[in-house]
């Protein structure tokens, strides 16, 4: 999955497709992550398992978001920048599949994950001159997003203004800001389709699209 700063920066990049409210897409385009435990990240993140050619994999299900939401997308970029997420999340798990590194399972391997996404936060920031202006929506528990999951949002934003001041130093395990960039480069074209393909067509991704 992307970092925070990473779909901030993806979500930036989308502002000038047809957004018409920016704060309420970025919002959104956060609020996946908004969970508190783990084993409720498969719930706002519509992951589930599929038979794919015979093996067992894992895919976002773009269109049970679509359906749940469908009108909503179309008119509150809130809802628009949630499925956004989606797509991002489900590329760069893609993208990372492809890299000459392993993570390894468990606590361990995900604590140096998370360990360097704060190495690079820094990085990010600085170089793009980053700086934080979120604030929770009025009414947000009145939400329908919230029939997903009882984000804690206030809680979920004042941890990412930490990331804007990320004290962390030392050496990445995994990443660089090489292949962050990488990354960020090579996901532009295929989020940009899937935005217009939403925002034109009112048309989800299919699942199969990304496996991983």
């Amino acid at each position: 999955m992307a970092q925070r700063i990473i779909h901030y920066i993806m979500g930036e990049k989308l502002l000038e497709q047809g957004v018409h409210h920016p704060d309420r897409f970025r919002i959104g385009n956060l609020l996946p992550d908004a969970y508190t435990g783990m084993q409720y990240r498969r719930r706002t993140h519509f992951v589930h398992q599929e038979e794919v050619d015979g093996k067992t994999v894992r895919v976002c299900d773009f269109p049970a978001f679509h359906d749940a939401f469908s009108s909503l997308i179309q008119k509150d970029d809130l809802y628009l920048g949630y499925y956004m997420h989606l797509v991002e999340d489900a590329f760069s798990r893609v993208f990372w599949k492809k890299e000459p590194f392993h993570i390894p399972p468990g606590v361990q391997g995900v604590a140096l994950l998370h360990r360097d996404y704060h190495l690079l936060n820094r990085y990010f920031v600085e170089s793009r001159g980053l700086k934080f202006d979120l604030s929770l929506p009025q009414k947000f528990e009145e939400e329908p997003i919230r029939q997903i999951y009882p984000f804690d949002l206030s809680g979920f934003l004042k941890e990412f203004e930490q990331d804007f001041h990320d004290p962390a130093e030392g050496t990445c395990t995994f990443l660089s800001e090489e292949m962050m960039e990488e990354m960020l480069a090579e996901s532009e074209p295929v989020i940009q389709h899937a935005f217009h393909l939403m925002k034109e067509e009112n048309r989800p991704l299919n699942p199969t699209d990304f496996v991983w």
